[in-house]
């Protein structure tokens, strides 16, 4: 794969992590405008702060990150998805985990594209 093309998967993928965090960040936001922001509930910081180090993990191209944010991504909507049925808010997941897909395959062309560096002894 050409070095642009595996930049914009990567790219494709920290940014889609961002929107992911902030649409969190602005639900969030939403939930606790009822009363104080000491009223959310703690795994919803904890939440951001793991979306937020995956997704900077992904812009520093690494697999691992890029590969727990789209599993992290998927098991928290698939368990949305089947606690509140919301149905309408499908598309939008997929559209985001096609592109979380994406950082995936960028971060793995990434490191495969690189050369090897020869062992010293």
């Amino acid at each position: 794969m050409q070095s642009e093309k595996i930049n914009f998967m990567i790219k494709s993928g920290w940014v889609a992590g961002l929107i992911y965090f902030f649409v969190n960040l602005t639900l969030t936001i939403i939930y606790s405008s009822g009363g104080s922001v000491a009223d959310v509930v703690w795994y919803n910081w904890l939440d951001l702060l793991i979306i937020a180090v995956l997704s900077i993990g992904v812009y520093r191209r690494s697999r691992l990150s890029a590969v727990l944010l789209l599993v992290y991504f998927a098991g928290t909507n698939l368990i949305s998805l089947l606690q509140f049925n919301q149905i309408i808010s499908l598309p939008a997941m997929l559209i985001l985990g096609f592109f979380l897909f994406q950082g995936v395959r960028g971060t793995f062309a990434h490191h495969n594209a690189r050369p090897l560096q020869p062992q010293t002894t």
